[in-house]
């Protein structure tokens, strides 16, 4: 289904922000500026470089998988699966470690790495019969045993509770415009220098207009005149 969040258009922001640093780095070094042009459609593209590698240099296509497998090219056992209180993420791991784990002697036959690919659909669905059988917090701790790559599918109701996203201090508290406070998500990379933080909230529409034209050469009678005029 179509993903639950903006991820061309943040990313495409990433990308023109991390395109302006090579842009400043490239000025300081020759003293020359340069037009830097991204889009979402290029960031769309680029964002399945993977993929489109894979179609454009093998003879074989994909087909779409019936068990809803969401990735091109990955084997068994890939995929997000129904736990009997909610949902399990499984990356790629040993089918036949998988297999011992949840009991299914049956996971190990599909261990050849072309089989596991081939045979995805046949493998989520014995995957799928025995994680229903448990939560997803027993299925966690059995799985960490033998070092599965895993995790819970978190609602947003989790993940505000969850003990990383604090250690990592990922969601913070700002001031609104309104005179009210807001909660939000913090800053994702660490400066050992310069470490960021979220300072202010959102600003409401127009808060800053004035400033804007001031800064740029405006006066107070033109900037009211503009506002008189219905200009901003």
């Amino acid at each position: 289904m179509p993903a639950g969040t903006s991820i061309v258009d943040a990313s495409t922001a990433l990308l023109l922000a991390f395109s302006s640093m090579v842009g400043l780095v490239h000025k300081l070094r020759s003293g020359e500026g340069q037009r830097i042009d991204v889009s979402l459609f290029d960031t769309a593209i680029a964002l399945q470089c993977q993929e489109l590698a894979a179609f454009l240099n093998m003879d074989r296509r994909f087909e779409r998988s019936r068990a809803g497998i969401g990735g091109a090219w990955l084997s068994a056992p890939f995929g997000i699966y129904r736990t009997a209180d909610g949902h399990l993420a499984l990356a790629m791991a040993s089918l036949s470690v998988v297999g011992e784990l949840l009991e299914e002697p049956r996971l190990a036959e599909f261990g050849d790495a072309r089989r596991a690919y081939d045979q995805r659909d046949e493998v989520y669905e014995l995957v799928q019969a025995k994680l229903l059988e448990r939560p997803t917090a027993a299925w966690l701790e059995l799985l960490a045993t033998k070092d599965v790559w895993c995790a819970p599918v978190q609602t947003f109701d989790d993940v505000v509770d969850d003990l990383q996203v604090a250690h990592n201090e990922l969601l913070t508290t700002v001031e609104h415009p309104s005179g009210g406070t807001l909660r939000a998500v913090g800053v994702p990379v660490r400066f050992s220098a310069t470490p960021g933080s979220i300072r202010f909230g959102p600003p409401a529409v127009g808060q800053h207009t004035d400033e804007v034209l001031a800064s740029i050469g405006y006066d107070d009678e033109e900037i009211r005149t503009l506002r008189e005029d219905g200009v901003v």
